[in-house]
């Protein structure tokens, strides 16, 4: 049982406390960046190699992950532990054509261990943008990771023309994910 030093005045929180058990739900259990490090053009769905940890430190930058952290092979991802995730996807992306660029970001999740297509796309923005440009695109989607072993995800690009590119960089953060885990089950 926790022993708490009580003052006429309140909480004096110069003075150690003692406590014992576990304290559950405070604060971020899993947080992870990860990159594509090299440019490419036209799709990629899933993207399946270039991936990178974010390991920029510069000016107090945290970039260590919290807690276990997500893996990722041939683009397939799994998660470390079970729980509601809040998944982003940016891309960095730039055109030199004078034809309209349609793109799509997507994730697609699957719960049968990523299996063959046995993926629901759950996040798919469509866009477009006539002649030369350079850009970002961000999506956002929520996760229920009811088993480590068989919810896996894929994040990938599909640009109806191959000259859309998508900017990519080992020292900074261009095309990157991002992974919170927001809560238990």
């Amino acid at each position: 049982m926790a022993q708490i030093k009580l003052q006429a005045e309140g909480l004096n929180l110069a003075d150690t406390f003692a406590f014992s058990g576990t304290v559950s739900g405070a604060g971020i259990s899993e947080y992870d960046v990860w990159r594509v490090n090299t440019n490419f053009s036209g799709s990629a769905d899933p993207i399946a190699s270039n991936w990178e940890r974010d390991d920029t430190s510069a000016n107090d930058y945290a970039s260590d992950k919290i807690g276990t952290g997500m893996t990722e092979s041939s683009g397939i991802w799994t998660f470390p532990s079970t729980g509601y995730y809040e998944v982003v996807f940016t891309q960095s992306r730039y055109s030199a054509s004078a034809s309209a660029d349609d793109y799509n970001l997507i994730i697609s999740a699957s719960n049968n261990a990523g299996d063959g297509d046995d993926y629901n796309t759950i996040s798919e923005p469509n866009g477009g943008q006539d002649g030369n440009f350079d850009g970002q695109a961000i999506v956002r989607a929520f996760i229920k990771v009811s088993s480590t072993t068989t919810s896996k995800i894929k994040i990938g690009v599909s640009n109806a023309a191959a000259q859309v590119g998508t900017q990519c960089d080992s020292g900074k953060n261009m095309t990157y994910a991002s992974f919170m885990k927001i809560g238990d089950l």
